[in-house]
Parts: structure tokens; C-alpha cells; sequence
């Protein structure tokens, strides 16, 4: 799912770049090698051992092979599930990472790197995964996350040297580490405490900020702190290894350094975990490595390279490191230096491809030595857009970290590492071209044209410059992440290099702000040695998740299928979904019921608008040729005919483009589908088309010239809604744009710009103070439980003069919306039917009132309040009676408003009070009743698969009972003209020819209905 979000985005971008006139070479690009290649292969050939054991089963060859034709099989799903979403990629120009032309082109930036000392070999602590057998660089480590795990939480203690009875305490949860144990530190400032334990007259040294903590751990009672120093009169104490006997080779080093085995003072040292001291293993931890190198001690390391102790851990060698966990616990119990083994979980990192446990190995693997580079990348990555904070500032902090590259993996399917060492004077030769590799070469078993990978590569023998001796290449693949991030320059030749990069648009998810993102700005600061990254805007992306936010995983159940998904949904409306509910930057909790309700809505509403506007357009034989010409003709016609609701939605959609093109152009995609939403549904939808509905009836001369102008204004708006919604929803507006306005090939027409002559910010102010009346009418409706088809007789408006002389023009427009007879509009609560309480807000007021409160409220509760109202209204601000120190503003009280007259419902909103008459009597109940009845009549004639613009012959309404035929008998003229038929028939009873027709309900009633 978090592919498919972040595919959507980019043709989104795509699209609406090209619609504004920018050409983009939108072209493909293949991740093809690497880890994750290579282990499916594996997986595919069936092969379930460790890599050695899986090579001397198959060979290079095979696997290669296997990687090649799997990458091949695959890409064919992916472009089917491309086409499927539409995304217009161009795949025909596409690169491949594995192809030799790519390859030999990422090794231009290792050249580069190697002359300019970035790249070199390093022998450091870097994460391993024992599954996959090679190293992980932390942008890795950072995408398979940590888990929660379960692992030894254990306690021992190590003898001082020349101290009778004295131990320091450590604690670790990798009992494997102490085979490979040789320092331990104390934070210089902290302070720690030699504590005295009952009965065995033993002294310990423990972090004082742990003290109680271990203790109760360790079920000690008796005790007593003797003293406490700091950590750094600590530094320089010796210790006694505590498997000498187990690790003879622990005695050498401990002979050869006289800093082996003692403790350090170290600012890193965590004092509020374990003992406050930290037990330290130089070959399995970056900081024990960086304390050991700085301090010049040699680095025990007894571990091969599937990571399984060697002979020289003596009595552990064989045992893979994890599973001398145990065995270490109790060489240690049977030593009596055990104190307590038990377990605990806590967040562990995993690997991103196996999901197994990382360890942390000291091996020799090349780096880049990004340090190296200065603040080439900072500056680089500084002058990026990334739309939103958060993910800059993030990203920017990697980048400043400046941490060493792991690029080298000890793995097949990958770009080889073009250097080659001579075993007898360790000369390194870097050769980084085809050509230069055939002319150095002394022989080349494969031919000239030998593919760039492994094995082939690795059977070619280079003479040493230095020596003469055969030179064999290192035996290492390049980072996955390293072969992505090369495709700016492998990706494309030096002209198109030169042309397109920086790159302007490039989206990936939040967890590439270490994986892509910055092996992109890294390796583009290498090849040129500038501050320059590759791309001059990157959009992180949030993840998707499912409804509870848990991550999609096929282990819980709760995994996505994208191809199903597509095939069982309206691909308009995943696309639709997935960037209408929420910001980019943000995680979705993706939910299949919640696709089906509003974003279903949005496209459901525009395809019936277009339905509406065909209908009624052909039916008048009004055809729209283009936007350009829809805004001349309106620009002409006088306002009898291009009434305010006409000019006021075409404001509306001049700021919706404006909104439109700021929003898609910052990256915020949620912001522009929920404008467009707004104006789909509650402005064209739900207000415009219900006031000129009326007018598609009538049959004058001066109403055929009014639908013209009407024809006009619903054809540029919806014909600009498919232009905008295009990006998010390119299938369904490609369809209703072909079908309404003949347009071929929506992606090629322009940008739609707003219109300056229809933008009218005092006529939006007004139809949103109707916008608002409508809703709290309604309200109140559904307070009185009136259904709004029912005509009502009168509505009272309780609101400021500037509102009311706002919305006065507007009166007409507001009862039909309304459905209402009358309506009146009064700033005097005294004049309305509306009863006004009082009361103070009293965490405004109190703390200016203090001691006067009491004062207040009782001032307030005597106060008439309709008058204060008023008063306030007019005034803004109001001195109570006998308190003329103390002023009240509007924000100062809180009114509260209620029936006068039972027959009325009150409600309030957007400043505004209303009563609303609720009283129905017979000439509004036949009203109402009409109203049904024609909803239910015109529902039939769709069903039926009539034409809105036919008239028909008859309608018949059986069923209705004597009184409500009696009642409806003088409605049966409107009844005729609202469902477009020649005659109404009203049947009190069932006759026998109604069996036939369609039933319907009326308030509670069966009735049955019939148009023919």
C-alpha cells in the first residue's frame, strides 16, 4: 500500500506539472539488485541454508541467473499494476540497475570517491545480519525498525585487581558479549557507591542512581554504602576477566595492553539502566570500538563471517554468537560471579528484509568517510524544498551526522566493488571502467565483453603495479541503497545528466529520509565534490497502516492485496481516497468502509452533476466548445440573465482554483481534494443546482436564454473540476470530460487560471450568510422533527444589521432553499418569538471581577436581557447598572436562548439565532405531501430509464385514503409541472390495475405509484 500511495503521488505531480505546461521526462527506473533480489532467490530455488552452504549447493551462476529472470517476471506484474492505476511512466527509457551500462556508470561516483579519499577501506563495528550474512548500513537498520523481544537481563560482577573482596557490578542483555568483554565504563561526573553486602562482607561498586533499583533487583537486603566517588576517580582500575581459563586468548591481550580489562570514563555511559556501569565488548559495540581505537587497545574479535565464534574463544568457538548466550551464564554461575539471569523485553532492531536480529560485528568492509566531504552535504541538502518541517529538519540532522557509509555487502547479486588487492604487498588497485579492467588484466576467462558481475568478474586476475604479483578483486557487492541512489547519473547519459538533474520532484516514504533520500544527496555530492543534491524538492511520505494504525503485515491478517484491491474498486476512487484523507506527510489508517462513504460521495456527486448538466443541455441542444468561449458569452450577457447565484458560483470557483493551485503546488494533495470536495457537494451540489433547478422547467423565450446562460456556467465549472481533479482521478474525468465536452485528452488541455472580473469577495461573504441560514434552518428542522421537503410557514432571524442587510437581497433565494413562506430578519430579541437568558463566562470575567464576582452574576441575572443583547450588539461593550467601573464586552457573557411560543424551535449558530414555525396545517400538510409524492414519482421515472426533459402521460398515485386525495386535488397541477407528466391520477384505494405499479411509502402509508 505504501508503494501504491507513493505512485499515486507521483503521476499526481505528473500530471498536474504537464496540465500546467511543463514538460517532464517522467521516465522508470528499475531497482533490480541487492538483498532483497537475492534472498527471494533463494527462497524460490528452495534453498534454506546460510549463504556458503547455499553457493557450494548451486553456484554464482545459478542465483545470478534466477535474480535475473525473477527481476524480469516481476517487472511485468508491476507494469500491470501500473497501467492499472495509470500511471503515464515512461517505461520504454527506463533504466536497470543490474544492466552493465548502469553499472559502469555508478562506478564513476566510486572513482570519485576514491581520488578523493572519501571511500576507503575501514575495519569497524557495523550491524550484521547473521540470516543474511552481511552488513547493514544504518539507513538499514533504520528501516527494518526495532521490535519488541525478549532477551537475558543479566547481572555479574568482575573482581578489582589488588582489592581484597572488592567487585564491580556490570549488566548486559547479550551474555555473548562477554566472551568478547574489554573495558568498562562509568560517566566521569556521575557518582557511584561502594556499597558493603551482608553476610558475605563483599564489596561492590554500583551507579548510585541505580543503587535501590539493583538491589531489589538482585534481592539484596543487608547492605551499606561505605562511599561514593565519581566515575573518573574510577578510570584506570583493573579487572579480572572472569573466563580466563575458557578464553585463553584473553590473557594475551590482556598481557599485551595494560588498558585491557580496566574501567573507562565515558560521557555516552547510560547511568540509569543495568548497574551504572557499562560492561563493554570493543568487537560487538560502535562506542566500545571508537573508546578501544582512540585509546589505542588491540580488538578481540574471535568471530567469523557468519558471525559463529572461531578457536580463539576457546571454549565457545563453533557456537553462533547468539546461542552462546546461555552457556556464558552459566560458565559464569559455576564460577560464582553470576548474580541473576532472567529476561526482559525491550525494542530490538530487526532486519528490513529477514526480520531476524541484528548483532553488531567488528569487520573489514569499505565506507565512505562522509566526514570527509565537510559540510558538502548539509549545504546540499539545506537548499532542498521538502514542503513540510518536520521531515527537513529530520532529514537535514542525518545528514549532519556525518556517519561513516557502509557500502560494501558480502553478497552476489549486486554492482561489484571495482578494486582488487595483491595478498603479498596489499596494494589496492581501483579500476572503474570496462576498458580499464581489459587492459590491466592478465587474463580474462570470459572474454572482453564479460558481464559486470559476479562470478565473471571475480575470475578476472590483475597483475599488482607495485609487485607483480595476481591481484584478486575484494569480494564485495555494493549497498542496495548505493545502487539506487546512483540513477541520477547511471540512470541517465551525461547530456540528459546535465539537462534534468537536479531532478524537480521526487516522493518517497518517511523511512527513506535514511535510505533513498540520502544516498541520492550523497553520491550526487561525491560525483561533483558541490554542494549540490540531485533533486530540488523531495516529499516525504507517511505510512499506510490499517484501521487501527497497526503496520500492514501479511503475518497479522491485516495485509492489503493492491492488485485485488484495484480489481474489486474504482482505481479513481483508491487514488481519490488515498489523498483526500490525509496530509502527505501523514500516516493513513486505510479503511475500505470509510473509501466507500465520502470520498465515494465526491466522485458520485460530480458524475450525477454532469448527468444533470448533459441532460438538461442537449435537451436545449447547448453544446460547450471551451472554457475561453463560455467566459466570453458570460462576460456579455446582462445580470436579468446572469443572475447573482451564477456570478457568486463562479467566484466560488475562481477561489477554489487559486486554492487548487497553491495547494497541489505545495505538495498539500489532502487540502485541494477536500476544496474540491467542499465545492462539488456543498456548493454546486447542495446549493446552486437546487435554486436554477426550478428554471430547467420553464418554457419561455426569456427562460430559453436564462438556461443558455445557466448551460454557460455549469459547463465551465464542471469542465474546470475535471481539469483540476484530473491529477487525483484521471479516469473518471477523462470519461465525463470526453462525454460532456468532447475532449479527447483531458492531460493535454491547460491550467485553468481564476477569473479576476468573476471574483466577488462581498458576493461569497453573502451566499455564505445564506449557506449558513440554510444549515441552521435545518437544524432546526431536525429539532422539530420536520422533514425539509415540508413547507413551512414562517422562520424568524435573530442577527446583526450588517448581517441583515447583507442577506435582505438574498430573501427569496433563502425560502426556496428553505422550503418556507415567509421569513422574518430582526436584531431585537423583543421583537421575535425568541426568549434571551444571561449568565456570565466566568473564566473571562473572574479574573477581573476577583472578589466582585458575585457582584457580577447577580447584576447579570437582574439585568433584562434582550435588552443587553441589543445593547451589546449595538455597542460592543456595556456598563452594568451600579457598577459603572466595571464594563461587559460581548465576549464577557454567555447568552442562551429559548421559546417564547411553543409552536417555534430554536437554534444557534454562526452568530446567528433562529425560530423556526413547526406548526403544519392542511394547505402545508397537501404541500408536503405533494413534495413526496413528486420525489418518489420522478425516483420512478429514472428507474424506468426516462429522459428528465420528456414529458409523459400520466401519473398514478393509489392508495392515498379519501382525505388526502381530497387534500392534494387542487395540487394537481404542481404535481404534473414537478414530475413532467400531461395528467395526475389520485386513487384513495388499491384498484385491481395497480398490482403492477411500483410501491412507495408516504409518512407511514403504503401507497403504490405509476408514470407511463
Amino acid at each position: 500500500m505504501g508503494h501504491l500511495r507513493g505512485r499515486i503521488m507521483k503521476d499526481l505531480w505528473y500530471r498536474f506539472e504537464t496540465l500546467r505546461g511543463t514538460y517532464i521526462d517522467f521516465r522508470g527506473g528499475w531497482d533490480t539488485q541487492g538483498l532483497p533480489v537475492e534472498l527471494q532467490a533463494e527462497k524460490e530455488l528452495g534453498l534454506t541454508g546460510n549463504k556458503t552452504a547455499n553457493l557450494k549447493k548451486i553456484g554464482m551462476e545459478t542465483l545470478v541467473d534466477t535474480c535475473k529472470r525473477m527481476v524480469l517476471r516481476y517487472h511485468v506484474v508491476w507494469r500491470e499494476s501500473d497501467d492499472q492505476i495509470g500511471l503515464l511512466i515512461d517505461d520504454e527509457n527506463a533504466y536497470w540497475t543490474y544492466h552493465d551500462k548502469y553499472i559502469e556508470r555508478e562506478w564513476q561516483i566510486l572513482k570519485s570517491a576514491w581520488e578523493n579519499k572519501i571511500l576507503s577501506e575501514g575495519y569497524r563495528v557495523t550491524p550484521f545480519c547473521p540470516k543474511c550474512q552481511t552488513s547493514l548500513s544504518a539507513g538499514e537498520v533504520a528501516l527494518g525498525g526495532y521490535e519488541n523481544l525478549e532477551d537475558p537481563s543479566m547481572y555479574f560482577k568482575m573482581k578489582i585487581r589488588e582489592k581484597e573482596s572488592t567487585y564491580l557490578v556490570a549488566w548486559t542483555t547479550m551474555p555473548f558479549t562477554v566472551i568478547t568483554d574489554e573495558l568498562v565504563g562509568v560517566k566521569p561526573d556521575s557518582d557511584y557507591c561502594y556499597v558493603l553486602i551482608q553476610p558475605t562482607r563483599e564489596t561492590w561498586i554500583v551507579g548510585a542512581d541505580r543503587l535501590e533499583a539493583v538491589m531489589k533487583e538482585l534481592k539484596i537486603q543487608n547492605f551499606e554504602v561505605k562511599r561514593k566517588v565519581r566515575g573518573k576517580e574510577l578510570e584506570g582500575l583493573r579487572y579480572d576477566y572472569p573466563l580466563a581459563d575458557l578464553v585463553p586468548e584473553q590473557g594475551g591481550i590482556d598481557f599485551e595492553s595494560t588498558l585491557v580489562h580496566s574501567i573507562v570514563a565515558e560521557e555516552f555511559v547510560d547511568v540509569t539502566t543495568g548497574s551504572g556501569l557499562v560492561h563493554m565488548a570493543p568487537a560487538n559495540g560502535e562506542d566500545d570500538f571508537e573508546v578501544s581505537r582512540k585509546r589505542g587497545i588491540p580488538i578481540f574479535n574471535p568471530i567469523d563471517d557468519q558471525a559463529v565464534f572461531t578457536e580463539k574463544a576457546g571454549a565457545f568457538a563453533g557456537l553462533f554468537v547468539r546461542d552462546a548466550d546461555q552457556k556464558v551464564a552459566d560458565a559464569l554461575k559455576e564460577k560464582g560471579v553470576l548474580l541473576r539471569y532472567g529476561k526482559l523485553k525491550h525494542e530490538y532492531p530487526v532486519c528490513w528484509r529477514s526480520g531476524d536480529r541484528l548483532v553488531w560485528l567488528a569487520r573489514r568492509e569499505y565506507f565512505y568517510f562522509v566526514e570527509r566531504l565537510k559540510d558538502l552535504a548539509v549545504d546540499g541538502a539545506s537548499n532542498v524544498e521538502y514542503f513540510f518541517d518536520a521531515p527537513r529538519n529530520r532529514f537535514i540532522e542525518i545528514v549532519k551526522e556525518k556517519r561513516p557509509w557502509c557500502i560494501s555487502r558480502e553478497r552476489v547479486w549486486g554492482t561489484p566493488l571495482p578494486i582488487w588487492r595483491c595478498p603479498s604487498c596489499q596494494e589496492k588497485l581501483g579500476l572503474f571502467t570496462r576498458s580499464e579492467i581489459v587492459s590491466r588484466a592478465k587474463s580474462l576467462p570470459d572474454g572482453q565483453d564479460f558481464e559486470l558481475h559476479r562470478p565473471w568478474i571475480d575470475r578476472i586476475i590483475i597483475p599488482c603495479p607495485k609487485c607483480g604479483s595476481d591481484m584478486a578483486r575484494e569480494p564485495f557487492v555494493l549497498d542496495t541503497w548505493h545502487n539506487s541512489g546512483a540513477a541520477p547519473y547511471a540512470g541517465h547519459t551525461d547530456k540528459e545528466y546535465h539537462e534534468f538533474v537536479p531532478m524537480p520532484f521526487l516522493t518517497e516514504g518517511i523511512d527513506q529520509t535514511r535510505g533513498w533520500a540520502y544516498s541520492l544527496l550523497i553520491e550526487n555530492v561525491i560525483l561533483s565534490m558541490k554542494a549540490q543534491s540531485p533533486y530540488s524538492a523531495f516529499l516525504f511520505m507517511g505510512h499506510v497502516l490499517d484501521e487501527k494504525g497497526e503496520k500492514l503485515s501479511k503475518s497479522k491478517g491485516n495485509f492489503v492485496p493492491v492488485r485485488e484491491l484495484l480489481k474489486a474498486t474504482s482505481v479513481d476512487l483508491v487514488r481519490l481516497y488515498l489523498n483526500w484523507k490525509a496530509s502527505p506527510i501523514d500516516s493513513i489508517n486505510f479503511s475500505k468502509a470509510e473509501m466507500v462513504t465520502r470520498p465515494y460521495q465526491i466522485l458520485n456527486t460530480l458524475y450525477h452533476m454532469h448527468v444533470f448538466y448533459l441532460q438538461n443541455a442537449s435537451f436545449d441542444g447547448f453544446l460547450f466548445s471551451s472554457p475561453e468561449d463560455a467566459v466570453k458569452h458570460l462576460k456579455k450577457v446582462d445580470d436579468t440573465i446572469f443572475r447573482k447565484q451564477d456570478r457568486w458560483l463562479l467566484s466560488k470557483l475562481g477561489l477554489l482554483i487559486d486554492q487548487c493551485t497553491q495547494t497541489y503546488n505545495d505538495a498539500r494533495y489532502s487540502e485541494a481534494v477536500r476544496a474540491i470536495e467542499n465545492f462539488v457537494i456543498d456548493l454546486l451540489s447542495q446549493t446552486y443546482v437546487p435554486i436554477i433547478r426550478g428554471e430547467m422547467l420553464e418554457e419561455t423565450d426569456e427562460s430559453k436564454r436564462r438556461r443558455q446562460v445557466i448551460y454557460s456556467v455549469l459547463g465551465l465549472v464542471l469542465y474546470e473540476i475535471d481539469v483540476m481533479l484530473h491529477p487525483v482521478a484521471p479516469f473518471v474525468t477523462e470519461y465525463l470530460a470526453s462525454k460532456c465536452f468532447g475532449v479527447d485528452a483531458l492531460l493535454l488541455r491547460v491550467w485553468p487560471e481564476s477569473e479576476a472580473q468573476f471574483r466577488d469577495d462581498h458576493l461569497e461573504a453573502e451566499f455564505d450568510l445564506l449557506s449558513n441560514l440554510v444549515s441552521l434552518t435545518n437544524s432546526s428542522r431536525m429539532k422539530g422533527k420536520v422533514k425539509r421537503r415540508w413547507p413551512l410557514r414562517k422562520a424568524v432571524y435573530l442577527m446583526g444589521e450588517a448581517e441583515i442587510d447583507l442577506v435582505s437581497p438574498d430573501k427569496g433565494i433563502l425560502l426556496e432553499q428553505v422550503n418556507l413562506a415567509a421569513a422574518d430578519f430582526e436584531t431585537d430579541p423583543k421583537k421575535t418569538p425568541i426568549k434571551v437568558s444571561v449568565k456570565p463566562n466566568f473564566q473571562l470575567v473572574a479574573p477581573r471581577a476577583k472578589s466582585r464576582m458575585n457582584e457580577v452574576a447577580a447584576k447579570l441575572a437582574s439585568t433584562d436581557a434582550a435588552s443587553l443583547f441589543s445593547q451589546l450588539a449595538r455597542e460592543g461593550k456595556v456598563k452594568l447598572a451600579g457598577m459603572e467601573d466595571f464594563e461587559i464586552t460581548e465576549s464577557d457573557v454567555i447568552f442562551e436562548f429559548s421559546v417564547a411560543d411553543p409552536k417555534y424551535v430554536v437554534s444557534e449558530n454562526y452568530g446567528v439565532v433562529v425560530a423556526l414555525d413547526v406548526s403544519r396545517d392542511d394547505e402545508l400538510i397537501a404541500e408536503g405531501t405533494t413534495r413526496d409524492i413528486a420525489r418518489n414519482l420522478q425516483s420512478l421515472r429514472k428507474e424506468k430509464g426516462f429522459n428528465p426533459t420528456d414529458v409523459l402521460n400520466s401519473a398514478k398515485i393509489a392508495g392515498l385514503g379519501d382525505q388526502t386525495v381530497k387534500l392534494l386535488e387542487s395540487k394537481k397541477e404542481e404535481l404534473a409541472f414537478l414530475v413532467r407528466v400531461k395528467k395526475v391520477e389520485l386513487f384513495p384505494d388499491l384498484p385491481p390495475e395497480s398490482e403492477s405499479w411500483t410501491e412507495a411509502e408516504i409518512d407511514g402509508t403504503k401507497i403504490r405509484i405509476d408514470v407511463s
